[in-house]
């Protein structure tokens, strides 16, 4: 009869886990942020909890569904990727784009306004020799020319402005200009 004593103390305590167990997922679906779960566990009347079962069922149903269509399109087409790089010899203008605040080369602007324009100050030439090694004249706008509204039409501009060649020099023989 021991054996038998045993068996009940062990059936005992499994029924007992279970029963700790139950409350403790139950205390936990209750608690959780997962609303229509704890909806269903904290409902009493047992005709609303089915009926939210079947909610609920159905909501999961319905999204597998939508999962299960769309992983169905995507994997329709193919995912092969084919890279190809071509080094052409010549490029069509305007295949490069050149981005420049000032527009206007210096030294075209002090050769057709000279009025304008000011010889370069010795200390900007010791501070930037570049900038003044650059420009075949000593001249330099004055500051009240730099202002953005001075009346400058689009052909001046255009006259004024950068040309392909002064960027590539070199390389502006291998420009198609159609």
């Amino acid at each position: 009869m021991s054996s038998s004593a045993s068996d009940d103390k062990a059936l005992g305590d499994r029924k007992v886990k279970r029963k700790n167990l139950k409350k403790y997922v139950s205390k936990v679906f209750k608690e959780s942020s997962v609303t229509a779960v704890s909806s269903i566990l904290s409902t009493v009347d047992i005709r609303r909890k089915v009926f939210r079962m079947i909610v609920l069922i159905l909501c999961l149903t319905g999204f597998l569904y939508q999962c299960v269509k769309f992983l169905e399109y995507a994997f329709q087409y193919p995912t092969d990727l084919e890279i190809s790089i071509d080094k052409p010899t010549s490029l069509e203008v305007p295949a490069y784009t050149f981005c420049n605040d000032n527009g206007i080369v210096r030294s075209k602007y002090c050769a057709k306004y000279p009025d304008h324009c000011t010889l370069s100050d010795e200390l900007v030439c010791k501070k930037y020799p570049k900038y003044c090694a650059a420009n075949n004249s000593a001249l330099m706008p004055r500051n009240e020319y730099y202002m953005p509204d001075i009346d400058i039409t689009l052909e001046e501009i255009t006259e004024l402005g950068h040309n392909l060649s002064d960027f590539l020099p070199a390389a502006s023989a291998g420009f198609d200009d159609d």
